[in-house]
């Protein structure tokens, strides 16, 4: 009698959701991951249609898993053009889940932890993915090494020697890569794991102008009945700290055939959970596939979960395959149906400068995305605490003059406002990058030419100063290493063996 009374209830409950429009239109991105490897070959494709054939609804992200390395210890996988065209055509948008490593080799690979990809080891493999993407041309959802909070990844935390801030300067080499390299389709998407038992994920995040959603993986794995809420709660408290402006994804999530009702788990989490409960999660991706430890996260195993699935995803909260044509980038979120009450804060997002790094005297653009389904009514600016510039129309944005002055930190917020009172705020900080040199100029430095394979720089100077050459394979001021001096005459020569496609230089006075 007990167990007839709660399904009864729950369809009492399923049916006022949709029957009273509750969730009218489309507010998540519904996707999911069906293969038993990382491609997407024409034979793998059918498995695309199988999922959706089960799920009685078509989706809108279609995951795929792409390591560095499929041989050997080097990087050497190509962009996937042709599974990208496939996505596209579809109506779906690419979610390429990054992986740095070989998965044959286990966790300790070298040449894929972190200081070595930051030290330039990767860059060129990097680079001609950052091309690649940029020749593809769409907008795609790029998940850069994923749940580094945890510790079976080569860039995974402890690891290797790993640490957050190693964790931080790898993300944004490889970001600083691609913008360099003008691909801006990429949305990029930081993704932690469950964090019970794991660090905690604020070490591991590289900033608002480096991140465009925040995202989070996590399985129902215990034959119990555990619903999503609960596993997911604490880890939900902190992502909304760290990030309260950004658009939540759950990336990857399954329950396993050993949960007691994973049918019921599906309508909980798909019916109550995102749409009453997290209406911030604006994209859920599934994992529809097994495991070689005996987990089965499919829909259809066992047979009775399959029929809780469809109803969850059914709801028209789930968005289908209506996204082919999708040309703005970064991607984003979905808004909630505007006819109802907005409770929920505003989407807001810092997505210029792109880098962290800032030249002293230059003019920087402050540039923030915002939306909202009550709409945005305003967007204050602010530097250092004091308020700079409000914006009521689009675009957000503010232009700021950098002092005088290297090494100096200063912090950006842009903090939007809805038409119902709600707000959130993206924070970004930047460093001023420059060289007080006291009582002289800096040194002019001279068009660079090439000798061989060597990089010949050279500078004027002033005589009474010794001079450094300093060298990093990424713009951060903890980075830059002494490589040579030279004792200030009328001309400073440096002579640059060149062994990193990307490679800064600076000359100052030691």
């Amino acid at each position: 009698m007990k167990k007839s009374f709660v399904v009864l209830l729950w369809l009492a409950v399923w049916l006022q959701l949709s029957m009273t429009g509750a969730i009218a239109q489309p507010s998540v991105y519904s996707g999911a991951f069906v293969l038993n490897s990382g491609g997407l070959s024409s034979s793998q494709q059918p498995t695309i249609t199988n999922f959706i054939n089960q799920a009685q609804k078509d989706i809108s992200i279609i995951n795929m898993f792409k390591s560095w390395a499929t041989s050997g210890t080097s990087p050497n996988s190509p962009f996937p053009t042709s599974a990208m065209d496939y996505i596209r055509n579809h109506g779906s948008i690419p979610l390429v889940t990054w992986e740095p490593w070989n998965p044959a080799s286990g966790v300790t690979q070298p040449t894929f932890s972190l200081a070595s990809i930051t030290n330039g080891t990767c860059d060129s493999f990097i680079l001609t993915w950052a091309n690649s993407a940029k020749a593809w041309g769409h907008p795609f959802f790029l998940r850069l090494a994923h749940e580094m909070n945890g510790n079976w990844y080569p860039w995974g935390s402890g690891v290797n020697g790993n640490t957050g801030d190693q964790y931080l300067q790898m993300w944004r080499h490889v970001h600083d890569i691609f913008t360099s390299a003008g691909a801006t389709n990429v949305t990029w998407v930081w993704c932690v794991n469950f964090i019970e038992g794991f660090p905690a994920v604020s070490q591991f995040y590289p900033g608002d102008n480096y991140v465009d959603w925040i995202s989070l993986d996590g399985y129902c794995r215990k034959p119990s009945t555990s619903d999503y809420s609960t596993l997911a709660a604490n880890s939900m408290i902190q992502l909304t700290n760290i990030a309260p402006g950004k658009p939540i994804m759950v990336a990857e999530t399954g329950c396993n055939q050993f949960v007691s009702n994973k049918g019921q788990w599906f309508r909980n989490v798909l019916t109550n959970y995102l749409p009453v409960v997290q209406p911030r999660i604006k994209a859920w991706v599934y994992f529809n596939s097994t495991n070689s430890d005996g987990n089965d996260w499919r829909i259809t195993n066992p047979a009775s979960a399959t029929n809780g699935y469809q109803q969850g995803v059914g709801l028209s909260y789930y968005a289908t395959n209506q996204y082919g044509a999708i040309s703005s980038s970064p991607i984003q979120p979905l808004l909630n149906d505007a006819t109802k009450t907005d409770t929920m804060a505003p989407f807001v997002s810092i997505v210029s400068p792109a880098i962290d790094l800032v030249k002293t005297g230059a003019v920087v653009n402050f540039l923030a995305l915002a939306s909202d389904k009550s709409g945005v009514s305003k967007v204050v600016f602010s530097l250092n605490g004091v308020a700079k510039q409000t914006n009521n129309i689009p675009p957000y944005q503010f232009t700021w003059m950098v002092p005088a002055g290297g090494g100096i930190t200063y912090t950006s917020v842009a903090k939007a406002f809805d038409n119902a009172g709600n707000s959130a705020a993206s924070t970004i900080q930047v460093i001023s990058q420059g060289v007080a040199l006291e009582p002289t100029n800096a040194p002019e430095i001279l068009p660079p030419t090439l000798n061989g394979t060597n990089l010949i720089l050279r500078a004027n100077s002033q005589t009474g100063f010794n001079y450094v050459l300093q060298s990093t394979a990424q713009l951060m001021p903890a980075n830059w290493m002494a490589i040579q001096t030279n004792v200030g005459g009328s001309l400073l020569t440096f002579t640059i063996p060149i062994t990193s496609t990307q490679q800064f230089f600076r000359i100052c006075v030691q």
